[in-house]
């Protein structure tokens, strides 16, 4: 089957399912306001305002006086009637002093503010401070200028509202989401980390294997030393030259790159200073390699057999979400079941042949009309359809799929971009 649109809807559930606390800036100030002062009347200053002329004039002198002479364009109870609403009457005399006064900004903030307080009048003034929110948007290069798809400046487009839930919530370690696809390259500086052991960056780490004993299958699961995930891959002879087409072992790493990419949009390690931030960053990817790149070809493939393997591995080793990105067929149906009665979530992308149908099979590839499996069509940047996204009434949700900057594997120079 052809691997499908490289889609947002893990990044959409992750964002559900993240539940740590965000890291916030500290708030700072970044400037005041410099044509308001706000004055606080000494007690037994009563304050008041008529308009004649369309001039208002403040019916005490002196502050009328200090109106004219900066050319105040208003001065006003800072709180209005909202003072009556305190039982406390205390509490209602003190905020019905507080006063808000206007005036034209080459009178100088400073000059005002010294003039108010020297009045006899006023027992305090305050300058408008402007604080920054308390939020957090990540350093990564990548972010601004090419993840669309997290925070789209342009006008009238549309991304998934990431930099909004990020000030609620990020990734969760503890949440893990499965990448069964092409393998996962688990040594990219913005999913791996640095070395000697890719362990502290977004891959999942299998910690029983990781301590075990090497050649010993240490947790139980049929797998020996299966530290960050598995490849079950074993096509002799068909895979790129040079691609890990034979054995299934313990290196899920990827030779196409699309389970790379699909991975670096989840969880992209963010605030490093390179790269991207993946929408969900913190939670944990599962490399599961089911598929390769033909000798020859540009358009990577997964069996149904690798693919129904991986699925299971996925879920008995603890994922919560499960990404499947290909085209699928009923093979996968024992799978499936047995994924969804352990509590994950599967997703799948609609396809990429702009259709309500798979051409080659006359219907919607088998997990996109499952009921249990959530399947995601792909649009662009005016959030309009991609021009290459399938469609249909079978489709869960809609999100990002063209033009995603995501992490890549380039196999020509064997580097991690």
């Amino acid at each position: 089957m052809k691997f499908r649109s490289l889609l947002l809807l893990i990044a959409i559930v992750l964002c559900a399912l993240a539940t740590s606390a965000a890291a916030f800036e500290n708030s700072s100030v970044v400037g005041q306001v410099p044509d308001r002062v706000v004055i606080t009347l000494k007690p037994g200053v009563a304050f008041a305002t008529e308009k004649a002329a369309g001039v208002t004039r403040a019916n005490v002198p002196g502050l009328q006086d200090l109106a004219e002479r900066f050319a105040v364009r208003g001065m006003e109870q800072l709180y209005g009637g909202m003072t009556e609403k305190f039982a406390d009457k205390s509490i209602a005399d003190r905020l019905s002093r507080v006063i808000a006064v206007d005036f034209p900004t080459e009178m100088g903030l400073q000059r005002v503010r010294d003039a108010f307080a020297a009045s006899g009048l006023v027992e305090e003034v305050r300058l408008v401070d402007i604080c920054r929110t308390y939020g957090y948007l990540p350093n990564d290069p990548g972010l601004l200028g090419s993840q669309w798809y997290v925070r789209n400046m342009n006008l009238g487009g549309a991304d998934v509202r990431t930099v909004g839930a990020w000030n609620h919530a990020l990734g969760d370690s503890n949440i893990i989401v499965a990448i069964v696809d092409s393998g996962v390259d688990w040594m990219h500086p913005d999913l791996g980390g640095s070395g000697p052991d890719y362990v502290n960056g977004a891959i999942w780490t299998n910690w029983a294997e990781y301590y075990g004993t090497p050649g010993n299958d240490d947790d139980g699961n049929g797998k020996i030393d299966d530290i960050r995930g598995w490849d079950f891959v074993n096509v002799p002879g068909q895979g790129y030259p040079d691609e890990d087409d034979a054995t299934p072992d313990n290196d899920p790493m990827d030779y196409e790159s699309h389970g790379t990419a699909c991975a670096g949009t989840v969880a992209g390690i963010g605030n490093n200073g390179i790269g991207i931030a993946g929408v969900a960053h913190g939670v944990k990817i599962m490399p599961v390699r089911v598929g390769w790149l033909p000798d020859g070809t540009s358009q990577g493939v997964v069996r149904m057999d690798f693919a129904s393997q991986g699925i299971v591995y996925a879920a008995a080793n603890g994922a919560d979400v499960i990404n499947c990105s290909w085209g699928s067929t009923s093979y996968l149906s024992g799978a499936v079941a047995s994924a969804v009665s352990a509590g994950a979530v599967i997703c799948t992308a609609a396809g990429n042949d702009n259709t309500d149908n798979d051409p080659g099979l006359g219907v919607p590839s088998y997990l996109s009309t499952h009921p249990d499996v959530l399947s995601v069509a792909a649009t662009q940047q005016n959030d309009a359809k991609s021009s290459f996204s399938n469609y249909g009434a079978w489709v869960e949700l809609s999100a990002p799929g063209s033009d995603i900057y995501t992490t890549w594997y380039d196999r020509v120079s064997v580097t991690h971009i």
